[in-house]
């Protein structure tokens, strides 16, 4: 008797429910069954020196790191779980005052473009052997063909103090066979003052330079084509630019605020290059008066 009830307690429950949703004119609703597997995937968990997620697919993204503050080292491993660890997110080990070396496993294909960026006491990156798409020369990462600098290590041969706080400064060649500077692989890069482009290079990213703020004047070889948004943003050391007769295209702010350039030089018909707005030098958001453009 009393299942019978509970029964027809429930019919009424329903028989009202169904006539207000009537009444109001609410939307119908229709039930969308719940993911388990793409919730679980995007649950975070952490191991001893890194945060991740497992995902659907069954592999491991790298989200953070632990001990931020203190930590100088970090290791991405190549399993997690028994997942093999696939991919490092973008925000995941950037912007820090104490790490110097990033080890990289040999299951890493992706590295997020805001991945590694802004490290300041950076020193160098090591990758296994053994990964198939990632390698280090010198500490600077590439991809396994070398033909992307990926990321450049911000403080390389650079001695900083435990307040992050130095005097020196340091120059880099890119090596011969390098096609491509990555979007942001110099990103703050403040202590270079040199940087010498090899003759193999075609294309420099979207803010591949940004704020590298004592390097000098730089030389694209005969064969360049492209130079990416933002990629010299706040370059004040820059004084003078010569742009090759290959150049094919220059992104929108590629010079802005690089406020002490005079003069900008086009070896090669500058109507064949595809230049978008705004992408000359600037001196407070503002066109130089005195630059010189041939």
């Amino acid at each position: 008797m009393k299942k019978i009830r509970v029964v027809l307690i429930a019919v009424l429950v329903l028989t009202v429910l169904s006539a207000f949703v009537a009444c109001t004119g609410a939307p119908e609703q229709t039930t969308t069954p719940v993911d388990i597997a793409s919730f679980f995937a995007k649950t975070k968990k952490t191991s001893e020196e890194v945060e991740y997620h497992v995902t659907a697919e069954g592999t491991i993204e790298i989200v953070a790191y632990t001990d931020s503050s203190s930590r100088t080292e970090v290791t991405i491993p190549d399993e997690i779980e028994g997942y093999p660890v696939t991919t490092i997110k973008n925000f995941s080990l950037f912007n820090t005052d104490t790490l110097q070396k990033i080890i990289i496993g040999k299951n890493v294909r992706e590295i997020g473009d805001w991945a590694l960026t802004n490290n300041k006491s950076m020193q160098e990156f090591v990758v296994s052997s053994e990964n198939e798409y990632y390698t280090a020369e010198d500490g600077v990462l590439f991809t396994k063909d070398k033909k992307t600098l990926v990321c450049y290590p911000t403080a390389k041969n650079i001695n900083v103090d435990r307040y992050g706080q130095t005097t020196d400064t340091t120059t880099y060649a890119v090596p011969e066979g390098t096609e491509r500077i990555a979007n942001r692989a110099f990103y703050r890069c403040g202590y270079l003052t040199q940087v010498t482009f090899p003759a193999s290079l075609k294309e420099i990213g979207d803010m591949s330079f940004h704020r590298c703020e004592k390097m000098g004047n730089v030389a694209f070889p005969e064969g360049f084509e492209r130079i990416g948004r933002d990629a010299f943003t706040y370059c004040y050391g820059l004084t003078d630019v010569t742009f090759p007769s290959t150049l094919k295209k220059i992104d929108a702010y590629a010079f802005s605020f690089c406020e002490n350039v005079r003069r900008i030089r086009f070896l090669g018909e500058k109507n064949n290059v595809d230049l978008a707005d705004k992408w000359q030098p600037t001196r407070d958001g503002q066109t130089i008066k005195d630059l010189v453009i041939e």
